[in-house]
């Protein structure tokens, strides 16, 4: 089947075939991750379920507290609890109600308890009238029929139910996320060992097609060299090698049933120099093919690799703020029950906090990924580039009252939204990594050669340990305690990859203690 494909088709349905690899590859990792946020939006639902319940039987307790106080005393003081509950519970049954719709048990559970639940609050109410309008005594005597008591038991016998089917649903969702993460490490590892087979057995296949009519052409001329005319190649492929054997073979053909003079034979000694001629600009060719080869293998190796990272953060980095969630959300429930609130306050800030932080780093790894797709080059002026990017972070520098001093830069061939988020993270770390309460003092510079550009972000903050060189540039990888600065800890990385998109290098400079200076160079545009 190949053989009837020219060379250059050859290769492109080889480097066709390599991206339908990368991207089942990708179509997987994204279904398993699909899967992984489904299973935890489940655990998260039942969570709000069992925080519905026990706002219900906390409401259920005032109901009664409010009624005691007020039996007890008279004092109309005491009914706010009971006030606030009646206007509430009911409301919270609702939502409870919609929020479990796709639970036909707990549907019926709540249809059982409403009715029960206005009962009691009937009842409380009557003793409440008649203390108010009668006496305690008769009030006392309702009570002492044990109606209260009875609705009441009802009352916690369902609510338990409630409480026991979103437990018992709980158990079962919250395995889900760890045999999804499960899932995701073993799909991605079986598909790369299979795209890695696939592409060297595709390789393979593609340089066989080449090699053995090569062989069997570099036979006939040394068999030609020789002097055997009646020789013949016979290697009659589609290909270009099988149009040169057809040249070869017709050449040999038209010698054999001619007598040739000198000057014919001096023709055909010059048809033969073109030939070879041919032949080299074929061997230059296959070079060239063999270059491009071993370009797309590097390319691939280096998306290959990117994906395993990608992989390795959707199981690590962004799973941790959902643990913490889940920790936080369980001493939550567990608080509740000791009507703490000034833990329980702490701990929804801190639930809060992490999901905010697991949002901006999803947010920041799309757009990571995003970088040098649609991307269109042309001749930036970064000195119009730095004035937007200064206006986009003006009021992170009236904040920290930073001096920032750009000198005249020099105009580049590149990506102006790509290189406005480099100079934007850049001058960021450069305002965010100061000691605390000290003015920023930031110098942007820029110099050209004749290859390249070098621009330079240098600031006078807490500086980088030299050790650490090589790990700033990896996504999510931060030298210091979260509480301390802020950020998701892929700017950098970020950084990296735009100036890889414009094949230029990034490096860096910096003490401990006596500041950071950010290199990047740009190759100036071929006239």
């Amino acid at each position: 089947m190949l053989s009837k494909l020219n060379i250059t088709r050859r290769l492109i349905l080889l480097v066709f075939l390599i991206q339908i690899g990368v991207a089942i590859i990708v179509g997987l990792l994204f279904q398993n991750s699909h899967d992984l946020m489904e299973s935890t939006d489940w655990v998260i639902h039942t969570e709000k379920a069992l925080e519905r319940i026990s706002t219900i039987e906390k409401h259920i307790v005032d109901l009664e507290t409010g009624q005691r106080g007020f039996l007890i005393t008279g004092k109309e003081s005491y009914l706010e609890p009971f006030k606030k509950s009646k206007e509430s519970i009911f409301e919270e049954l609702e939502q409870f109600k919609i929020l479990t719709s796709d639970n036909s048990k707990q549907t019926q559970e709540v249809e059982i308890l409403s009715p029960i639940l206005r009962d009691k609050i009937a009842e409380l109410e009557q003793t409440i009238a008649l203390r108010r309008n009668t006496s305690y005594e008769a009030a006392k005597a309702v009570v002492d029929t044990d109606l209260g008591k009875n609705l009441m038991d009802e009352i916690m016998l369902h609510t338990g139910h409630l409480r026991d089917e979103e437990l018992r649903l709980l158990d079962i969702r919250v395995i889900a996320p760890d045999q999804a993460r499960i899932n995701t490490n073993r799909t991605l590892i079986v598909v790369l060992i299979l795209n890695l087979i696939f592409i060297v057995f595709m390789s393979i296949i593609f340089l066989r097609s080449i090699k053995h009519p090569l062989d069997r052409l570099k036979l006939g001329i040394n068999e030609i060299e020789k002097g055997h005319l009646t020789y013949r190649i016979g290697e009659y492929t589609e290909d270009e090698i099988g149009q040169v054997s057809k040249s070869f073979d017709r050449m040999l053909d038209h010698l054999a049933s001619s007598k040739a003079s000198n000057v014919q034979l001096k023709e055909e000694i010059d048809k033969r120099k073109e030939i070879e001629k041919l032949l080299i600009d074929k061997n230059t060719r296959e070079k060239e093919i063999n270059e491009e080869l071993k370009s797309q293998e590097t390319a691939l190796r280096n998306s290959n690799k990117e994906l395993e990272q990608f992989a390795y953060l959707t199981s690590h980095d962004l799973q941790e703020p959902l643990k913490t969630i889940e920790m936080f959300t369980r001493l939550s429930t567990e608080e509740l029950d000791e009507l703490n609130h000034e833990k329980l306050n702490s701990y929804v800030d801190i639930i809060n906090h992490m999901t905010h932080n697991m949002s901006q780093k999803i947010n920041d790894l799309l757009q990571y990924s995003r970088l040098g797709k649609h991307r269109e080059s042309s001749d930036v002026d970064m000195n119009i580039l730095m004035e937007d990017v200064l206006d986009m972070l003006k009021m992170s520098i009236n904040q920290s009252n930073a001096h920032i001093h750009v000198s005249q830069l020099h105009e580049v061939r590149g990506n102006y939204t790509e290189l406005s988020l480099l100079m934007q993270n850049l001058l960021s770390n450069a305002l965010k990594f100061v000691e605390q309460d000290q003015a920023p003092v930031i110098e942007i510079t820029s110099e050209q050669n004749k290859l390249s550009t070098t621009f330079s972000v240098k600031d006078d903050g807490i500086g980088i340990d030299s050790e650490h060189f090589d790990q700033i540039f990896h996504m999510f990888k931060r030298l210091h305690l979260e509480g301390n600065y802020e950020g998701t800890g892929i700017g950098l990385a970020q950084c990296q990859k735009i100036v890889q998109l414009h094949d230029g290098e990034i490096w860096v400079k910096s003490k401990e203690g006596e500041g950071t200076t950010f290199y990047f160079s740009i190759p100036n545009a071929i006239a």
